[in-house]
């Protein structure tokens, strides 16, 4: 028996060093091998269903572990209410809920944070509280995940009054409350809150500038990130590239060139995200040749950069340069092909466009759309439906687009036959 113990022990370890490694497909490979399993054994094969992306692979794998008889503990709750809330499956969520509370898992402090996550992403807010009510020694992470809960759901009042009556808070519960006023649009009161904070950390910082440049206060977004420099604290990447996005939409030039120097003289020079953020501002503040100049300037191009001086081609209407910078990048990507297609569109180049259309590796849904809808404005319905038949997947919108076009030519026995053609794909 002890060597049968010896050997799950030892297997455990092997998944859990190929987790941590990133090698899911071989920690799932030592799992399928194990000849006995222990409760350690199907938390890791949920943590590796998680870690994939494939949650709904993880309460599968809770499901199938609990109906050989396996004892769930903490962690397999903690993991399977996780996925609920990834996959918002309320009713299995509920289920586990019962469960935990069965078993007396739902007095545990992760647990109830994964509770509340679970019903918070569901939608499910006025159960929030109880939740905690129902955990033994309730810790400031709890709470801050029950104002984050609340938050999400707009009840910021709620957690409003959840903030007031915490008896410790830390940087977390602080931003979580401002991200909440924030995202009401209460401003005044986000920016009251930060002012209060007894420390701040780069997340705390971000979530303000960031409030401010959403709601176009890109003054005050840039004053505030004056102070963050001048009081020597982090610039981060976010932060940097909500500033961008100020001086951007100010179309200021000149404190666009001094945020383009702070961060390269910041490190960021790499950033592929800050980057990129620059040739937009480059192009929104100046004339689309002297943009080109300064992206000419930049020692490393990525393609995030490229899509964005092609699209200041595109809407400067020199779709021809934009062709020729298209045509000369290494890579692309979706969004590349997809500012080429619809920019010939715009400039009523429809063969170019249908082209360029049959050239890309990978059609999608969004290039497609905007071919379909250009040709039923143009009355070609039949051509439209060739692009829609030889999608490799449709969505609600190119099958609105087309059932408009139907309509729209009068076929409604075709309108009738696509909207049921619909209505399968969602069941299947």
């Amino acid at each position: 028996m002890s060597g049968a113990c010896d050997a799950v022990a030892s297997a455990n370890r092997l998944i859990g060093r190929h987790l941590r490694a990133g090698r899911l497909g071989a920690a799932r490979e030592v799992f399928d091998g194990m000849l006995r399993r222990d409760v350690v054994s199907w938390n890791s094969l949920m943590a590796t269903h998680a870690r994939a992306g494939a949650h709904g692979g993880a309460a599968d794998a809770f499901v199938e572990m609990r109906r050989r008889g396996f004892r769930a503990d903490h962690t397999s709750f903690s993991t399977v209410l996780s996925a609920c809330a990834r996959t918002e499956a309320l009713e299995l969520g509920r289920c586990v809920h019962g469960l935990a509370t069965k078993t007396g898992a739902s007095r545990n402090v992760f647990v109830g944070a994964s509770l509340i996550t679970m019903y918070a992403n569901c939608g499910l807010f006025s159960c929030l509280e109880r939740v905690v009510e129902a955990v033994d020694s309730p810790n400031v992470a709890l709470w801050n995940a029950l104002i984050s809960g609340l938050v999400m759901n707009h009840r910021v009042g709620d957690a409003r009054r959840v903030f007031d009556r915490m008896r410790e808070r830390n940087v977390v519960s602080w931003t979580a409350m401002i991200q909440g006023y924030v995202r009401v649009h209460e401003l005044g009161r986000a920016f009251e809150l930060f002012n209060l904070m007894p420390a701040k950390n780069s997340v705390s910082w971000c979530v303000m500038i960031g409030g401010f440049v959403n709601h176009e206060l890109f003054g005050e977004a840039i004053g505030l990130f004056k102070t963050l420099v001048s009081g020597g604290e982090e610039v981060t990447g976010a932060v940097l590239v909500k500033i961008v996005s100020a001086y951007s939409s100010l179309k200021s030039i000149e404190g666009g060139r001094c945020i383009h120097g702070f961060s390269v003289k910041s490190g960021f020079v790499l950033d592929h995200i800050i980057e990129a953020s620059l040739v937009v501002m480059y192009c929104n503040s100046l004339d689309i040749d002297e943009a080109w100049l300064e992206f000419d300037r930049m020692e490393r191009k990525h393609v995030g950069s490229w899509n964005a001086i092609i699209s200041g081609y595109v809407h400067a209407d020199r779709i021809d340069e934009a062709r020729q910078l298209f045509d000369s990048m290494i890579h692309r990507d979706k969004i590349s092909w997809n500012l080429m297609v619809s920019g010939y569109i715009k400039t009523g180049r429809i063969a170019d466009a249908t082209e360029l259309y049959s050239k890309m590796p990978e059609k999608n849904v969004e290039a497609a759309t905007a071919l379909m809808s250009c040709f039923i404005d143009k009355g070609m319905l039949d051509k439209a439906q060739d692009v829609f038949y030889n999608m490799p997947q449709v969505d609600v919108i190119s099958c609105t687009t087309l059932l408009f076009g139907y309509v729209k030519g009068g076929y409604l026995d075709d309108a009738l036959e696509l909207f049921c053609y619909y209505c399968l794909l969602l069941l299947f």
